[in-house]
């Protein structure tokens, strides 16, 4: 066999008697011959080429016909018609149009359109199909099939043409296609069939349950999609018969075309008015399902996929479908069992994992496993089929199943069928003491509901187990037995639920006895009820305070026991209004007004106790008992104004100041007597502060300064006044009159004291020191260390303090002479004899010589007249802001003329190098010396707060404090 490219092929004998001879020709293919193979088995060859199932034909007018084939990119061809056709047909090379019972045929060659013939049919043609050889006309129920074009000389005249069905065949066709191999057609009974044109004969048959309406094969004819009287699509499979039907498949569905890429085989179009709908069948490999889910990429494919991968038992495929949809259990399950070789315990898993249980047990049963059949059984709770499972293949499981079964079946309310499985559960082997004591509490529990509590009872107060006599006790109690529900309840320790149930059989001597384990407030108050009616009141008063009703027990005290005393302090403790109220009442009956006042107010009957204090004249009493919460403007202004009208002044004052009428306080402050003045005055400032008017401030400051009756009050209040408007910079000034005062007085603690205070106020609102002030402080600082070191025996440290204040002698005008003399002795035992010599030079002075002490006049006559001036030389350390060494003890820096800080400890300057504050007051300090001097004392010699070594942490970096010291210079 010889084939040529143009689509012929010639057969020559090889034969010896006739060879080189050519036997036939032919021409299966128009345009293009590919390959041709030969199967001598069947005798038969194949051969494949050109397709033509992109062409195009349309009516462009009513007397012509367009043929185009776009895939091809072949250019458009017209043919003239000669009637207005109703129907049109083409095929690979040709066209036929139609009328009636009557069609054309035009071939469509190179050269252009060729009309072939006109043909008569013998019925109106509905519909009609052409392939390269073939034309199928569809008329009446019936097909004509015929040629196209005769060859005589090629085919025999019974291939010409044949009409479907014949005479003894009674269907009507409804429905017909032509390819390039096949007639096939539908009918009103449901047959589908494919006439062969090569063998001119019947190859297959397909029986429908319906009339089939429509067909649409593929360009082969291995693919048929059949649409039914029902509107319902399917894919029939001529090669095994089998059938698919076509999902969400649209009833108005108009028609369907197949794709003709290769690549694509499978890939159809539904359409309707509307709407195109594309679908792909692939029934051959799972790596084509693979590719059609990747190209959807829709969870509903993927599963579908895996649950076909199941049922083929492709487990390494499923598992790359599950990993890929993220089904990670279905994943780890499907791992577990891929090496598994046991084709049917393979199967079983299979099965299990798709919900066909049934079939999983029949093959579990049928493989080397057959226990996992009841492991499946079990899993499912299907305890029954267990149960019998469990009979053949494990019947040690009995008692095990029997229990779950028995769980179950309580749980569903039947306690017959739940008894008698929880008695057979019981193994009575020690290894299972669990299984058997859960199997022994369910058989209690059943015992008590079918009625035999004795036998109930008695195994749950031999069980072991709490939870078990509480669930008992409580089916008992619904059922009204309450003696033996109280009885497990008590044996379980549950007192309070045993309590309560003994209350409702009114068995009070055991409810007595539980008391002392019971919590709940609701038992104890209905014993103390109980106790009370029996009229036990001791034991009625301890059963409310159990139960915490105060109420309660402040009556029984009150009324029962006589015992004032304790229902007062219940009152005070619990703060309980109506038990106020009834010690109020009490003390009223007894003519205690001043109580009953009291406790009226604690149970916030304020008018009450006002009108009682008027009646009875206990004003002072409500005045002193009443507070702050929870009482109203209204409440002070009325006791204000009975003040106002007894002339109690202070009094009046006071309770303007609460209900907020400031104008009216301060009048009344400053109307008090000489008694009360330092009182009012304190308060007027009080009132002054929260007033925060300019009237009201002038008009006290008037007084304070004496305008108004001629005589000036203490600065202090001046002070105060200034500190409760915040006007700090004047309070600094009155604070600095004021030390000065005290200072001249010899009060130097409480003028430290006042120049400390107002120092930290001015630093904590960030206001500048003044320099007086500080000056002030540092000397008096410096007066208070000289008695703490020579205490401490540290008489250099003493000598160089005093050395300071006598420097400054004026400012301590009380006590010039003392202090000059204790500057010239401590300077002569720490060896600075020149300084000795030169205050007691001082000393000397004639108003100073005759107020020395007697018994050191002569010493420091001597000292004068045989003068040492040796001298031991000071210490010199770096200034902490420029490193200029000086005296320790001198303040002001001759390098930088800063103004040095500091040590509260010893006097001296600070050093960068030993720096720490004091944790409360945080004044700088010398680590070192702090440290040494809190050894023996306990407190800051600044702030008076008590400080240990612990709290001093050394300062690294002590530039913060450094600007702060400058910003206040």
């Amino acid at each position: 066999m010889i084939g040529f490219s143009l689509g012929f092929f010639v057969v020559i004998s090889t034969h010896m008697s006739e060879i080189g001879q050519e036997l036939f020709q032919a021409s299966n293919h128009k345009d293009n011959l590919t390959s041709i193979a030969i199967s001598q088995s069947l005798n038969k060859a194949a051969s494949c080429g050109d397709t033509s199932g992109t062409k195009i034909a349309y009516l462009t007018s009513l007397l012509e016909v367009t043929v185009c084939n776009p895939v091809e990119g072949e250019l458009p061809i017209t043919v003239s018609v000669e009637v207005e056709p109703n129907f049109v047909a083409v095929g690979p090379y040709h066209v036929a149009v139609g009328m009636n019972n009557r069609a054309w045929f035009y071939a469509l060659t190179e050269n252009g359109v060729e009309r072939l013939k006109d043909m008569e049919y013998l019925g109106t043609v509905a519909s009609m199909c052409l392939n390269s050889d073939y034309a199928a006309a569809l008329f009446e129920g019936k097909v004509q099939l015929h040629m196209i074009e005769s060859e005589p000389q090629d085919s025999q005249e019974e291939r010409e043409t044949r009409l479907f069905p014949s005479t003894d065949e009674k269907y009507r066709i409804l429905s017909h296609a032509l390819t390039g191999d096949f007639l096939i057609y539908g009918t009103n009974t449901g047959l589908v069939k494919y006439f062969y044109l090569e063998d001119w004969q019947y190859v297959n048959e397909y029986r429908h349950p319906v009339s089939v309406k429509k067909i649409y094969p593929d360009a082969s004819g291995t693919r048929l999609i059949i649409i039914d009287e029902k509107t319902e699509g399917f894919v029939y499979c001529p090669q095994n018969d089998n059938l698919y039907e076509i999902p969400n498949f649209s009833p108005t569905i108009k028609g369907i075309l197949w794709e003709n890429w290769p690549m694509d085989k499978g890939v159809f179009c539904a359409f309707d008015d509307d709407k195109v709908f594309t679908y792909v069948f692939h029934k051959d490999t799972i790596q084509d399902a693979w590719n059609v889910c990747t190209s959807l990429n829709t969870e509903e494919a993927w599963n579908e996929l895996a649950r076909a991968c199941l049922h083929h038992m492709e487990v390494e495929f499923a598992v790359r479908v599950y990993r890929t949809i993220g089904n990670v259990g279905m994943v780890m399950s499907l791992e577990q069992i891929k090496g598994i070789e046991d084709h049917n315990l393979l199967a079983g898993h299979l099965a299990m994992f798709t919900n066909d249980f049934n079939l999983a047990q029949d093959l579990y049963l049928a493989s080397s496993s057959p226990i996992c059949a009841l492991e499946v059984r079990r899993d499912l709770q299907h305890w029954d089929s267990a149960l019998q499972l469990a009979k053949r293949l494990a019947p040690n499981q009995i008692p095990f199943i029997s229990k779950e079964y028995a769980i179950q079946l309580e749980f569903t309310g039947d306690y017959v069928n739940a008894l008698a499985h929880y008695e057979k559960g019981m193994t009575g082997d020690s290894m299972h003491q669990e299984h058997d004591e859960t199997c022994v509490a369910g058989v209690a529990r059943m015992s008590i509901r079918m009625g035999d509590i004795r036998r109930g009872v008695n195994q749950a107060l031999k069980h072991p187990s709490r939870l078990l006599k509480k669930d008992c006790g409580a089916i008992l109690e619904s059922m009204k037995q309450f003696s033996e529900a109280a009885q497990l309840y008590e044996k379980g320790q549950y007192y309070d639920k045993a309590a309560s149930v003994y209350i409702r059989c009114k068995n009070w001597a055991k409810v007595g006895e539980l008391l002392p384990n019971v919590s709940s407030p609701k038992i104890h108050l209905q014993y103390a009820k109980a106790k009370e009616a029996d009229g036990k009141y001791k034991e009625a008063a301890l059963a409310y305070e159990n139960a915490r009703d105060w109420d309660n027990v402040i009556r029984i005290y009150l009324d029962h026991l006589n015992n004032p005393e304790k229902a007062v302090g219940i009152v005070k403790e619990t703060q309980s209004l109506e038990g106020a109220k009834m010690v109020a009442r009490f003390f009223l009956r007894l003519g205690d007004y001043g109580s009953a006042i009291q406790f009226l107010v604690l149970s916030k009957c304020n008018n009450e106790a006002f009108q009682l204090a008027q009646q009875h004249n206990q004003m002072e009493i409500y005045a002193d008992v009443i507070g702050s919460e929870n009482t109203s403007n209204e409440d002070y202004q009325s006791i204000a104004l009975y003040f106002e009208g007894e002339k109690k002044h202070f009094q009046a004052g006071k309770f303007f100041l609460h209900c907020g009428q400031h104008a009216r306080a301060l009048k009344h402050f400053l109307k008090c007597s000489t008694t009360e003045e330092n009182a009012a005055i304190e308060k007027a400032i009080e009132t002054v502060g929260q007033a925060k008017d300019e009237m009201l401030t002038n008009q006290l400051i008037d007084y304070l300064m004496g305008e108004s009756d001629g005589m000036p009050k203490d600065a202090k209040y001046l002070f105060r006044l200034y500190m409760a408007l915040k006007q700090y910079r004047e309070a600094a000034r009155t604070a600095i009159i004021i030390a000065r005062e005290e200072q001249s007085a010899g009060n130097y603690r409480n003028a430290h004291d006042v120049l400390f205070s107002m120092y930290m106020e001015l630093k904590m609102q960030k206001i500048k020191i003044p320099a007086e002030m500080a000056t002030n402080l540092m000397i008096l600082h410096s007066y208070i260390l000289v008695k703490i070191h020579v205490k401490r025996g540290d008489h250099m440290k003493g000598a160089r303090m005093l050395i300071r204040v006598a420097n400054t002698i004026s400012k301590f005008p009380s006590h010039i002479v003392p202090i000059l003399t204790s500057t010239v002795i401590e300077c002569h035992r720490a060896g600075l004899k020149n300084s000795a010599f030169s205050f007691a030079a001082m000393l000397m002075r004639p108003e100073y010589r005759n107020k020395i002490d007697d018994k050191y006049r002569k010493k420091i006559e001597a000292m004068v007249r045989r003068p040492d001036t040796s001298e031991v030389e000071e210490e010199t350390t770096p200034c902490p802001f420029c490193d200029f060494r000086l005296p320790e003890c001198e303040l002001l820096c001759p390098g930088c003329k800063n103004n040095l800080p500091y040590c509260v400890a010893t006097g001296r300057h600070m050093v960068k190098d030993d720096w720490c504050i004091c944790p409360h007051c945080e004044f700088p300090a010398l680590h070192s010396e702090f440290k040494t001097l809190l050894e023996s004392e306990s407190i800051c010699p600044m702030c008076s707060e008590r400080v240990t070594a612990a709290q001093l942490k050394k300062v690294q970096d002590c530039s913060m404090y450094l600007k702060e010291e400058q910003d206040d210079q």
